[in-house]
């Protein structure tokens, strides 16, 4: 996942996943190449009050976004003991001592050399990211993930690079995002990442309060399913995000039900929990303006013109999934426009011109399919998150 292909689907219609996408293209590959979107702060006001805590408040719960699958922070994301090149072993596992209370609380992964990416290994905030090198952790970072069961999940990176941290506290980062180097700041005596998992039992407590899971093992049960190479990385994006199961395939056509959960886990709203089934969901997103409809049929496919009416409204309401972190790689994008009209579109500050809506009638009650929802939301999301000009 380092570098995002996002393969257009075959297109039939050129409303608005030719705009979104192309709106999504300019913003961020207008920039230079050692710029890259970040993730935008969750809670501005409080960013500098997390150090470690999770402030429990709705405000926090509407922008905080699902942690769906899980990759390994270094290396291969999907295996360790893949290629050479990117092959990491276990150097030191989780320790007990003699009385049950736990040693050490991580895995040391080690390619015996320091400088190696860092990746987030699932979407989450970072309420921890400190640049202490005389702490036994050193320069470490530590995200919390929101996951599908409603658990709330720690994982920490440490022993990092000192001054390779690319991570504020209060942020929103995607899984796969460059956290750091590998190092051995800290009590380090040799170059490695030590990696951690807890689970929370009471996510008001600090992060090192938590239970310690076997992190390996809490990874591997979460990787994301394998795909057709020319949709997986905007499909894995979804599956991080929890936008879509790992069951989901980017060619089949997207069902109403399917959509206005993507929709729930996507927008911004107060819902603390999300009713299961689809007909209260679907009344409860329509009470928020997300969805511009009482429930219908959730089995019956989503058209070009419903996808439409409700990006518009997702873009008022704001989202909560990151953009993924590559997304300086969004391209191709849909192209049966004409050239001047796509360049048009491209340069619009309005993601919905007239000149895209006016598009065939006919077209637009097409269904769509799983990879186009995600497309469209994926370009949503980069158009929603301001360029830096930190490197990644």
């Amino acid at each position: 996942m380092d570098h995002l292909a996002l393969e257009a689907p075959s297109t039939r219609h050129s409303g608005v996943l030719v705009c979104v996408a192309l709106l999504a293209a300019s913003s961020v590959l207008s920039a230079p190449a050692s710029e890259t979107p970040r993730p935008a702060l969750l809670l501005l006001g409080e960013s500098d009050r997390l150090a470690g805590v999770l402030p429990f408040r709705s405000d926090m719960l509407g922008r905080w976004c699902w942690s769906g699958a899980w990759l390994y922070p270094v290396g291969d994301p999907h295996s360790l003991t893949g290629q050479p090149e990117t092959r990491y072993v276990v150097s030191r596992g989780i320790e007990l001592r003699p009385d049950g209370s736990v040693a050490h609380q991580g895995v040391d992964l080690s390619n015996r050399r320091a400088g190696g990416r860092v990746r987030a290994a699932a979407t989450g905030i970072v309420v921890s990211a400190e640049e202490d090198t005389a702490s036994r952790y050193g320069v470490h970072v530590v995200l919390a993930h929101r996951l599908e069961d409603g658990a709330i999940a720690y994982s920490v990176y440490a022993h990092l690079v000192p001054g390779s941290l690319h991570a504020h506290r209060g942020e929103m980062v995607a899984a796969g995002w460059t956290l750091g180097s590998v190092g051995r700041s800290g009590n380090a005596s040799s170059a490695h990442l030590h990696f951690e998992v807890r689970v929370a039992g009471d996510p008001r407590d600090r992060w090192e309060k938590a239970r310690v899971v076997d992190p390996l093992r809490f990874v591997r049960a979460r990787l994301p399913a394998p795909r057709p190479p020319e949709k997986a990385a905007l499909l894995e994006w979804a599956e991080c995000a929890a936008l879509i199961d790992s069951a989901a395939r980017g060619d089949e056509v997207l069902e109403r039900g399917a959509w206005w959960r993507m929709v729930a886990r996507a927008a911004r709203h107060d819902l603390a929990e999300l009713p299961s089934g689809d007909e209260e969901l679907c009344r409860a997103l329509a009470a928020r303006r997300l969805l511009a409809r009482e429930p219908q049929e959730s089995d019956a496919p989503v058209t070009v013109r419903e996808l439409e009416r409700d990006l518009r409204k997702i873009k008022r309401a704001g989202l909560r999934v990151p953009a993924y972190p590559a997304a300086a790689a969004l391209a191709p994008v849909p192209s049966r426009a004409p050239r001047s009209r796509r360049t048009s579109m491209a340069a619009a500050t309005n993601p919905f011109p007239e000149a895209v809506t006016e598009g065939d009638a006919e077209s637009r009650k097409q269904p769509i399919t799983v990879a186009e929802a995600c497309l469209a939301l994926a370009g949503l999301a980069a158009g929603h998150r301001s360029p830096s000009s930190t490197p990644r």
